[in-house]
């Protein structure tokens, strides 16, 4: 090897080392970013978080970077993934959306909803005080 790729491979060996040294405790963070106010809700899905703020839906990777989803999630209820799809409720509707933001509106009267989850492939709702399994298919 010549000498220019030894410093290349010991300089990278010595900032991976500092980074596992800074990154490798329970409880240490990594700030992505700022901004996100006025949060609606916030779930992970294929490798993605999804994150409601200001009514807009926005899909961030992991470097927190963001593409804008579309906008109009206001009283946003509940937010849950479950096979390659998002599920949340927004005024009082739950509504099925895909990774690029599309949406079907699968049914209303979902008010007062204090929690959303998926469970063993199946979506569970908070509604009123009352827990229901959902059916998505």
């Amino acid at each position: 090897m010549n000498g220019r790729v030894l410093r290349c491979a010991f300089v990278f060996l010595i900032v991976f080392m500092l980074t596992a040294a800074v990154w490798s405790e329970p409880g240490d963070w990594l700030e992505l970013g700022s901004g996100w106010e006025e949060l609606g809700g916030m779930t992970a899905l294929d490798g993605n978080l999804y994150i409601i703020s200001g009514e807009t839906l926005y899909e961030v990777d992991k470097e927190g970077n963001y593409t804008d989803l579309g906008g109009g999630w206001s009283d946003t209820g509940g937010m849950a993934a479950y096979d390659g799809l998002l599920y949340i409720i927004s005024g009082g509707t739950l509504w099925e959306v895909d990774k690029e933001g599309n949406y079907t509106d699968i049914g209303s009267g979902w008010d007062n909803t204090g929690g959303m989850t998926v469970l063993d492939g199946r979506l569970y709702i908070v509604s009123g005080g009352t827990l229901y399994e959902v059916l998505t298919e």
